[in-house]
């Protein structure tokens, strides 16, 4: 049988140069609209935050993408006259907001019917009795939203911005509807396989940031913030008594293990340890 010809290498060798072209073409089309679509959420950030008056969002943004914007509108002198009066009129809006920031943030916050604890002070604010607190930083223009569980979210300080993120969160939290029975047993349960995987005995006091740990690990979207307001309610509202036994919570002074419950719970300091004893 005879040899098969073989290709001649020219040919190969502009076979593999057109690959490599368009190769170089789809890798250069990506990147492109990566660019644009980074472009496209820019343009639609300053859209949005213009169109709601978000001041200090509009500010916060021209400025972190100052290089940008100045890209932009290099050779469109409409586009820059008109980012130049975003950011004057948003200065000047801001500026007047902050001189009388707390009467502004009362008044939003009753807008969306969310009062003010009567103790806020400013620069901290807090509602819910304390459970939310948002810090004000006057220099960055800045606001630090947190609860009990420690830090949620950080972002410019537009005053209906504020109010609309407590909101949201405090519907997140206590929004969520309370079953006394259902928690008082997942407690219950969660308490059991910790006691027994540890080789503890039933009524030993087992450390309440065991009980989120591991809930953490086995219930999808468990936040525990979340779990602190349904303990407090299972302390407020009960019942605390199951299968003959009474749940039982006890103090600590470890402010960092331990867990602050809202509401009357909350008076009794840092719960540190979960435990259910024999009702007599």
């Amino acid at each position: 049988m005879n040899k098969q010809t073989e290709f001649p290498q020219d040919c190969l060798n502009i076979l593999r140069d057109v690959y490599g072209k368009t190769n170089l073409q789809i890798k250069q089309i990506k990147q492109q609209l990566e660019d644009t679509t980074l472009a496209q959420q820019i343009w639609n950030d300053l859209n949005s935050y213009a169109n709601r008056e978000w001041f200090q969002h509009t500010l916060h943004l021209l400025k972190s993408k100052e290089q940008f914007f100045r890209e932009a509108s290099a050779s469109d002198e409409a586009i820059k006259t008109a980012l130049d009066q975003l950011a004057r009129i948003a200065k000047e809006n801001a500026d007047t907001i902050f001189k009388r920031f707390p009467a502004y943030l009362e008044d939003a916050a009753i807008k969306y019917n969310l009062p003010l604890d009567l103790q806020s002070q400013d620069p901290k604010y807090t509602f819910e009795k304390g459970f939310f607190m948002v810090e004000i930083d006057y220099q960055s223009r800045m606001a630090r939203l947190s609860d009990y569980e420690g830090r949620l979210e950080e972002f410019s300080a537009d005053v209906n911005d504020i109010v609309d993120i407590v909101k949201r969160e405090h519907d997140r939290v206590f929004g969520k509807p309370f079953d006394g029975n259902n928690f008082l047993k997942k407690l219950r349960n969660q308490y059991l396989a910790i006691v027994k995987k540890q080789n503890w005995p039933d009524g030993y006091a087992v450390p309440i940031r065991h009980i989120t740990k591991r809930l953490g690990k086995n219930e999808e979207g468990f936040r525990t913030d979340v779990f602190v307001v349904q303990l407090s309610r299972l302390v407020e509202q009960g019942p605390t008594e199951i299968e003959g036994k009474q749940l039982d919570l006890q103090q600590t002074k470890d402010t960092n293990q331990g867990m602050l419950l809202s509401g009357q719970g909350g008076r009794s300091g840092y719960i540190g340890y979960i435990t259910f004893k024999e009702v007599s």
